[in-house]
């Protein structure tokens, strides 16, 4: 007894721990091949069909079409989309160049109107000193008249009266160019500033009296780098009877040099400024009208319509132009010559 209870120590169920882990082990083995087994089942098509890619269902053509319209038409949208973004930040850039234009034009109007208000007190006072200056010399007639008046009731000294007749033809000479003067102050006066040198008396806006229209002396065709001019022709008409120095326009235009002018050729700046500025010269010495006025020009704007070619256009209309004449910028005629 005591032999067998001493064999049995460190069994489990009569079992030696070496036999108990060959059992667990061929357990463990046992569970894993059958886990193997059910997983190779499942991944098992259960219809036994084939699995390479051959199998694979090919897509539906109506829906292959479908899909490639919606790419073309997205592709269109997007085109259209950005021509339209160009297309908008053109307008922008346009209406910006259009806004700087409104602004200087305004900014020169507000300063013409500044320096017509200035030659207007000018004028005024202008005329207001020859009225005075008419109004002595009347006087100093008058008193002369009595004078000489009073040399036909007593005894004449002959160099004293004919000294007082010579100083009454003086006076009035110098009431005739106060008359004059007078006539030519209020002649300014109703021009404002920048009056045309030739124009033509056309019916005011609402029909409220006359205006003076400007003839237009010359054409000009501007690119980025030069400049041409366009003849036409002789001007025809006259200025009013109390403007004018007994010339017709023709005749002025002829005096000026108009016809010899460098036409249909293509100038740099400083050639057609040259020409030009003849033309500012003759109208602000007052050469073709009793006052200074200005010659006018139809100008045709063909520079590039980049940026930089936007603000050549801008220098070209102030620095070069505008200094010497009026203008008039055409839209849409084509160059006529």
């Amino acid at each position: 007894m005591r032999q067998e209870r001493a064999y049995r120590r460190g069994t489990v169920a009569g079992l030696s721990l070496g036999e108990v882990f060959i059992l667990l082990s061929f357990v463990l083995v046992l569970a894993v091949l059958l886990i193997s087994i059910d997983f190779r089942r499942e991944s098992t098509p259960e219809s036994g069909e084939p699995t390479d890619a051959n199998s694979i269902t090919p897509p539906d053509p109506e829906l292959i079409q479908t899909l490639v319209a919606e790419r073309d038409v997205a592709r269109d949208e997007r085109d259209w989309a950005v021509d339209l973004v160009r297309q908008l930040e053109s307008q922008i850039s346009e209406l910006e160049e259009q806004l700087r234009k409104s602004n200087v034009d305004v900014a020169n109007a507000i300063e013409s109107l500044k320096l017509q208000d200035s030659e207007i007190r000018k004028l005024e006072a202008e005329l207001k000193s020859t009225i005075q200056q008419r109004d002595s010399a009347n006087e100093d007639a008058q008193r002369l008249q009595d004078r000489i008046s009073a040399f036909g009731e007593g005894d004449q000294d002959d160099d004293a009266f004919a000294n007082l007749i010579d100083e009454n033809e003086r006076l009035k000479e110098a009431l005739a160019r106060a008359e004059e003067q007078i006539e030519e102050r209020v002649s300014k006066s109703e021009k404002g500033s920048n009056p045309p040198c030739w124009y033509e008396r056309v019916p005011a806006e609402g029909g409220s009296g006359t205006r003076e229209k400007a003839i237009y002396a010359l054409d000009l065709r501007v690119t980025d780098s030069e400049i041409m001019f366009g003849n036409r022709g002789l001007p025809s008409g006259e200025a009013e009877g109390s403007d004018n120095r007994i010339r017709s326009f023709a005749a002025e235009a002829e005096m000026l040099g108009l016809p010899s002018m460098p036409y249909g050729v293509w100038l740099t700046h400083a050639e057609a400024s040259s020409e030009l500025k003849k033309l500012a010269d003759a109208g602000n010495a007052s050469d073709v009208r009793i006052y200074p006025c200005k010659f006018f020009a139809k100008v045709w704007d063909q520079t590039g319509t980049g940026p930089e070619s936007k603000e050549n256009w801008r220098r070209i209309k102030e620095n070069v132009i505008e200094r010497f004449v009026l203008i008039y910028v055409v839209k849409d005629d084509p160059w006529p010559h």
